[in-house]
């Protein structure tokens, strides 16, 4: 039987936002973030990586009440309380999906994040400074304009892969692209008919865990992800079909 895990030590607790961190005395940090999750009403339950801890990892989640892509009131505060934390990690490797890609750059600098991997992420959810995709506007209200990302907020020695699907009609692809532009060290690579997120191909063929191990062993590359993806679309029904989908799509449009 699996012994429970060991209960997070709160780091910070905001109305808008909150960080717990797991097994603080290991050696190597992995940090996750809350993603843009429909319905959202306040906080959810912090929970560690099991792949993380089995590696070795402390993990520090950081979470957000609201869609508001962290720019909220707590933002300052919540970075002039982990910068203390991340202070003492040889190494700090970030996750984020969506939202959470978003916030993963934004705080890298403070959380001194050398490695991130971010799928589906945006540069930004403001329409004004992103013309090409409008789709955050509604949540516009909750949001501080004033924190949106800049480029002093990257960690100088960041590196890392913007996963993006480009053929979803979604703009994940105008998203990473913008990313890479701001982060030189993040490599946007494409992964088609993973959907949004963009890692829905590897998840369905069960090979989730895989990714993670990529992560663990500092083996995060562009060569490594589309291995990765063409391990996963080797005999999947489903890529099968969106494959046939997609064309079927471009020759109607073509005829």
């Amino acid at each position: 039987m699996q012994a429970a895990p060991e209960p997070g030590l709160t780091v910070f607790a905001g109305a808008h936002l909150r960080a717990t961190l797991f097994d603080p005395g290991r050696a190597r940090l992995a940090v996750s973030f809350d993603h843009l999750e429909r319905g959202r009403r306040g906080f959810s339950g912090a929970a560690p990586s099991r792949a993380f801890a089995r590696r070795g990892f402390a993990q520090l989640v950081v979470q957000s009440a609201a869609n508001d892509w962290y720019l909220n009131a707590d933002l300052a505060p919540l970075m002039r309380a982990l910068a203390p934390v991340c202070a003492g990690y040889d190494g700090t490797t970030g996750i984020g999906f969506s939202m959470g890609g978003f916030a993963a750059l934004k705080l890298s600098a403070v959380l001194r994040l050398r490695q991130v991997l971010l799928v589906s992420a945006q540069v930004t959810p403001f329409a004004e400074r992103a013309p090409f995709d409008g789709r955050y506007r509604r949540f516009a209200g909750g949001m501080l304009p004033a924190l949106d990302l800049m480029a002093q907020d990257i960690a100088p020695e960041l590196q890392g892969l913007a996963l993006f699907d480009p053929l979803n009609r979604s703009k994940d692809r105008d998203h990473a692209r913008a990313i890479a532009a701001l982060a030189p060290g993040v490599r946007a690579v494409a992964l088609p008919f993973g959907g949004h997120p963009a890692t829905g191909l590897i998840r369905r063929a069960g090979l989730w865990g895989h990714l993670q191990r990529l992560v663990a062993e500092d083996r995060l590359t562009p060569a490594a992800m589309l291995g990765l993806r063409h391990k996963a679309r080797g005999g999947s029904l489903d890529y099968a079909h969106r494959l046939a989908d997609a064309l079927e799509g471009r020759a109607a449009r073509r005829s």
